[in-house]
């Protein structure tokens, strides 16, 4: 941008500093809103990115296609943001980045775009780098147009070259069967022959017009009869002829039968008397129609060449397609000769074209049934069948080679190829690697019996709290209501005592603080039970020892109990399920082990807290557990939602050994 003004040194004053600048930015705001014209108005959609692939503006055809009310909209979105489909987001956000890191343009990129309304439009975009005057990267410029139309143009010019392809064969059988015609009426015609002296002069002619008499046309010149332009070459014709002897001929347009002139092709040989030439004679045939013939001839060739140019176009394009499609391409003929394998067949397979034929494939490729050992017979690999008229759709095989030593799952559709006449010229197999695919099928599967399984633990789960609730309903009605109702029926005969019976107010007095103090034993058994005061009070350490202390919980079963950990405190509801765990796994020992001594071990490693509650007790096998058992299942889906792992080791008559893993939060992790 260059502003168009200069300042003498002894010109400049505040006067002249203001005109300038009023200048300068009246001259920039044109140039801005020219710029802003020209995005308003042409027919290609732009649009610019920072370095994150984040919008940065755009223009009204740009925000139209991806269904923005206007480009003020764009700002601040990325691909993700626009109906676009996810990998064509991908794509574009790709090419952004080999634009800014490589710093060079990509033109003429074509790329498609799922628009609001449905449709798919084809684009041909070119992205440039953006660039500081330093030459820093700071983002990435697109401009587009829609090709969507030209794509079905050039549909709609396939079809119309297959027309005129048609056509001309056509009316290459009509040229054939004219000049069939051609040369029977050549056959049987009589030509005209004339005989010229030296300066052409006609000494004799065989046929003339009917209005005319050959005695008339005699002692006239040949030149009489041909327009000035031919006249040197037909005396050239004539001198040569007159001179060697040898026969010479010609091509121009005369006067004929008709009116008009006519294209007439002329032989011209000597005409001896003794030893000496003293004329030529010429044989005119009429060539007008062939001359015809051959224009049009010319003009078909022309089209014909034109076409040809086009068909090498379209094969230079297909060729472009194969080697950029990511859809492996492979092309053999009936023998099994490989005719075309793009790159994607490259890589997707691990390998390019070989020179066996199809009995070698299997071997070669690495190609093997859906179990992955069994290696695929050759006469039901798609590509075979296909060369064998078959149409095959998206059958199924497996790749496992160096490439591929895990083994990728392959789609494979193949459809015959056939020439014109509809006969087998061999098949085209395309296929694309469906390995993603099949994992996140696979994990979805699991993912929905996962879910069946928590929900049938979450009730079992319910179920469990249910019986909890009256389990503990059950021990306040028998223990600790029937302690206060003992207490309260003997407060209430203390009213009916006189004060002379100071023996049974005594005994009644003492009976009745028995029962409360059972009472307040047996409350604080059922808040233990609950949520052990001493875990709120001093934390999952001595909660635990508290536990291990509890002759109601342990059930006869000594537990020994050590601890190696650095934190003081965790967060009040990890406390609860580190403690429930722990208190699920002695459960399981106290009920089923049938041992008389367990270990319990608390440590920590890092961000991490271990729990290992082991027994010497009869063991048993972790598959042969019913799936209504609770406990271990319990254990293992209370770790899990707080991402931590439970595992079981065990076997009969070995004992059992329970590890949990858990991850510390964070915030709480330190001491």
């Amino acid at each position: 941008m260059e502003l168009d003004c200069e300042l003498g040194d002894s010109e400049v004053d505040q006067l002249s500093v203001v005109r300038l600048v009023e200048r300068i930015e009246g001259q920039l705001q044109r140039q801005t809103g020219l710029l802003h014209q020209i995005l308003q108005n042409i027919p290609h959609s732009v649009f610019w990115k920072d370095r994150q692939s984040v919008y940065l503006g755009c223009n009204p055809n740009f925000a139209r296609d991806v269904g923005l009310d206007g480009p003020e909209q764009i700002a601040g979105k990325t691909d993700f943001d626009l109906p676009t489909l996810r990998e064509e987001s991908e794509f574009y956000r790709s090419i952004d980045r080999r634009v800014m890191e490589d710093g060079r343009e990509v033109l003429n990129l074509e790329e498609t775009q799922h628009r609001p309304d449905g449709t798919v439009a084809t684009l041909l975009t070119s992205k440039v780098p953006l660039r500081l005057r330093n030459g820093e990267v700071i983002g990435v410029l697109g401009i587009y147009i829609d090709i969507s139309d030209r794509k079905a143009a050039e549909a709609e010019l396939r079809a119309a070259r297959d027309h005129l392809d048609e056509q001309v064969r056509d009316r290459t059988a009509e040229l054939q069967e004219s000049e069939a015609r051609w040369r029977s009426f050549a056959q049987t015609a009589v030509d005209f022959i004339i005989m010229a002296d030296r300066d052409g002069r006609i000494q004799y002619i065989n046929r003339v017009d009917e209005s005319a008499a050959a005695e008339a046309v005699s002692g006239t010149s040949v030149f009489d009869y041909i327009p000035d332009q031919y006249h040197p070459v037909i005396r050239e014709t004539f001198a040569s002829v007159f001179a060697t002897g040898e026969i010479a001929s010609y091509e121009c347009q005369g006067m004929g039968e008709t009116p008009g002139l006519h294209w007439y092709s002329t032989r011209v040989g000597p005409y001896y008397r003794g030893d000496e030439i003293v004329a030529v004679t010429l044989f005119v045939t009429d060539i007008t129609e062939l001359k015809k013939t051959q224009d049009e001839l010319r003009r078909q060739a022309d089209e014909l060449a034109s076409s040809q140019a086009e068909l090498q176009q379209q094969a230079s394009a297909l060729e472009s397609i194969l080697r950029c499609i990511g859809d492996g391409v492979v092309v053999a003929d009936r023998d099994g000769k490989f005719l075309a394998f793009n790159p994607a067949a490259e890589r997707l397979i691990g390998k390019g074209a070989i020179d066996t034929g199809p009995e070698g494939w299997s071997e070669s490729y690495g190609l093997f049934l859906a179990d992955g050992v069994t290696a695929h017979p050759t006469e039901d690999l798609p590509l075979a069948r296909a060369m064998r008229g078959e149409d095959v759709k998206e059958a199924e095989l497996i790749v496992k080679n160096k490439q591929h030593p895990s083994g990728a799952i392959l789609s494979v559709t193949a459809t015959p190829l056939r020439d014109t006449a509809g006969g087998h010229r061999g098949g085209v197999a395309v296929f694309r690697d469906i390995t993603q695919h099949r994992q996140a099928e696979d994990a979805l599967r699991e993912s929905e019996e996962q879910l069946v399984a928590e929900q049938h633990f979450l009730k079992q789960l319910l179920e469990l709290r249910e019986r909890e609730r009256k389990l503990f309903a059950h021990d306040i009605h028998d223990g600790f209501l029937q302690e206060v109702i003992g207490a309260k029926m003997l407060v209430d005969r203390l009213a009916e005592l006189d004060g002379t019976d100071v023996e049974a107010f005594r005994s009644n007095c003492e009976r009745a603080s028995e029962y409360l103090a059972s009472a307040i034993e047996e409350g604080r058994r059922l808040i233990g039970e609950l949520r052990p005061l001493i875990l709120d009070e001093r934390g999952i350490v001595d909660a635990v020892a508290y536990l291990i202390h509890d002759p109601h919980f342990c059930g006869g079963v000594q537990f020994d109990y050590t601890h190696d950990v650095t934190f003081a405190r965790l967060p009040a509801m990890f406390e609860v399920a580190v403690f429930r765990l722990i208190q699920e796994a002695m459960t399981n020992v106290r009920r089923h082990s049938r041992a008389n001594r367990a270990e319990i071990v608390l440590g920590q490693s890092g961000d991490h807290l271990s729990i290992e509650v082991s027994d010497l007790g009869v063991g048993f096998d972790p598959n042969s557990v019913p799936t209504a058992r609770f406990g271990l299942r319990g254990i293992r889906e209370r770790a899990r939602l707080f991402d931590g792992k439970a595992t079981v080791k065990s076997a009969p008559g070995e004992g059992t050994r329970v590890r949990i893993q858990l991850p510390i939060p964070r915030e709480q992790s330190d001491a």
